[in-house]
């Protein structure tokens, strides 16, 4: 999930026919793009997230209505969004404590840096979808009172700042063995330590 701290229903929503339009333009080029994945608007509960998952055996991404239509972010950050989920499904590297069929949330979002070319869309602006972000992420932390996020071990998923400037910065990852997320499950047996 893009945004696992921004669990939450939103009322910030323009559900413009505009922005519905923009909304299925971004899903259809990405069933376009990435035949293997299918791509849903998944309008309630207006959830600010999308989410990849595997159903049926088959690799979904749903766009929850809350993200999709929220007034706040643009074409280019939606697209992150997909990118990010779309990583889940197809980026190498280590996977999820809670799902060894999906990269983790670094691998994720490395893999939408290095494929943001979308054949209808062309080059997504990721400095612009990061700007949307923040303002988000922003607002967020003013209406909770609370800093940008919660650091889990080596990831940094759970905090703004650390995972908009490797996004910005485009860092290379280090070489984990697992997921650091694997942290906070001990009974897993897993290590998230680098390679030496």
């Amino acid at each position: 999930m893009l945004l696992s701290q921004l669990i939450a229903v939103t009322e910030d929503l323009a559900t413009t026919r505009a922005r519905k339009r923009l909304v299925f333009r971004l899903l259809r080029a990405f069933n376009n793009q990435f035949p293997m994945i299918l791509y849903q608007l998944v309008p309630s509960p207006a959830l600010l997230n999308a989410q990849a998952l595997i159903l049926n055996s088959k690799k979904v991404v749903k766009l929850y209505g809350g993200l999709a239509y929220h007034s706040g972010l643009g074409m280019d950050a939606l697209a992150f969004a997909l990118l990010h989920e779309t990583g889940h499904h197809l980026a190498n590297g280590p996977r999820l404590p809670w799902n060894v069929f999906l990269a983790c949330e670094c691998y994720a979002d490395q893999w939408a840096l290095g494929n943001g070319h979308i054949a209808e869309l062309g080059q997504i602006d990721f400095q612009k979808a990061v700007r949307d972000l923040d303002t988000l992420f922003a607002a967020y932390d003013a209406l909770n009172g609370r800093e940008s996020g919660i650091v889990h071990g080596g990831c940094w998923n759970g905090d703004w700042e650390k995972r908009r400037r490797s996004v910005l910065e485009n860092s290379p990852l280090p070489a984990w063995r697992a997921c650091p997320l694997y942290e906070l499950f001990p009974s897993s047996g897993q290590s998230a330590h680098p390679h030496q």
